[in-house]
């Protein structure tokens, strides 16, 4: 709660964990991303500039690009029984729907059975202050 808040504002705490585990992760499925982005000359120069990338390559006319990710694998990690692996295959396309780009990331992905208990653990962080 900020200074700003009233003391009975509704605003809860976050309960549990909030994301994919590692068992919800299924091989050869294909995530489209919902949102296609358009390049803005002002964002591409925002982006580049602190990167050095001067290609010119990089400040050709703007495209709308789409991209979606396929999942190669997931194996166990046998040295951390709480995560597993997670490979996936990012594919860029650009306006005209040809593959432009494609790059494979591997995350470690926290298993359900490690996932976070619903609500603070006790003695964990700052405990909310209950109804007076």
């Amino acid at each position: 709660m900020t200074a700003q808040e009233p003391a009975d504002s509704d605003r809860g705490l976050v309960e549990g964990w909030q994301g994919r585990l590692f068992q919800d992760f299924t091989v050869g499925e294909v995530n489209d991303h919902p949102y296609g982005w358009t390049v803005s000359e002002t964002g591409n120069v925002w982006f580049r500039n602190p990167t050095t990338n001067a290609d010119p390559m990089q400040f050709n006319e703007t495209d709308t690009g789409t991209a979606d990710g396929v999942l190669l694998e997931t194996p166990d990690f046998d040295s951390r029984d709480h995560v597993g692996i997670v490979t996936t295959e990012l594919r860029t396309c650009n306006q005209d729907d040809d593959l432009v780009l494609t790059l494979e990331r591997t995350p470690m992905v926290l298993k359900r059975e490690a996932a976070a208990p619903t609500g603070w653990p006790e003695g964990v962080g700052t405990q909310p202050e209950g109804p007076s």
